[in-house]
């Protein structure tokens, strides 16, 4: 009887450990994710509908224009960003497996790049020229920093990659398998957001440049 006992003891002890040892196992698996990084400047359009007003108004709308300024143009871009996770199932049993990153798509781009010019200008007049060369350099600074960016980016998103481990489930059903793939998803939004923060404040810096009171009379003075 006393073996018998100790034999039972070792097992019902052990149990809890093991699911322990098991989220370490997943924890510690090699892998190497597949890494698609893409990105898109969008297609440029132009709106010369709105009036004056309109523009000042759509201006304040996206946090561009300081109280009390007006805008004869206005160069907006929405930075889009989206990341999917494709995972697999690395079989530590019948019933257990660690679920694995296998592919990571990230996209980093703009959408509706759109250039106003407000209904008032005319065509072929300086000022005209003027605001629309300030705008077009605008949403040239948008494409150049993506494109400066481009490395930063993949080399950032291959860094946490290597940080973000398999999920260990100790029920392989589609549910538990959904539940993983989806915090792990998590998890890469989470690192990946600061990245994104980063490259807005660049972003404004570099717009700031053009969008100065200095820079507002130099070209004021350009068609006088």
């Amino acid at each position: 009887m006393k073996k018998l006992f100790f034999i039972l003891t070792i097992l019902i002890f052990s149990l809890p450990g093991n699911s322990g040892a098991e989220e370490n196992r997943c924890a510690e698996m090699p892998f190497e994710p597949e890494i698609e990084y893409y990105s898109s400047y969008g297609k440029l359009n132009y709106d010369f509908s709105k009036d004056h007003e309109q523009v000042t108004t759509l201006a304040k709308k996206h946090n561009l224009l300081e109280s009390g300024m007006f805008a004869s143009g206005l160069a907006i871009a929405d930075i889009q960003w989206e990341v999917s996770v494709g995972t697999r199932g690395a079989l530590l049993s019948l019933t257990e497996a660690c679920i694995v990153p296998a592919k990571i798509k990230l996209f980093i781009g703009y959408h509706n790049p759109v250039i106003y010019l407000a209904n008032r200008l005319k065509k072929n007049t300086c000022e005209y020229d003027v605001v629309m060369r300030h705008e077009q350099t605008h949403q040239q600074i948008n494409k150049t920093a993506l494109e400066y960016f481009r490395p930063y980016f993949f080399n950032e998103i291959v860094k946490i990659s290597s940080q973000i481990k398999p999920r260990y489930v100790s029920k392989l059903t589609q549910e538990e398998v959904n539940k993983a793939t989806q915090q792990l998803t998590q998890e890469y939004i989470e690192a990946i957001s600061p990245m994104i923060e980063i490259f807005k404040n660049e972003l404004k810096i570099e717009h700031s440049k053009l969008d100065n009171p200095g820079n507002y009379r130099l070209e004021t003075l350009l068609c006088r």
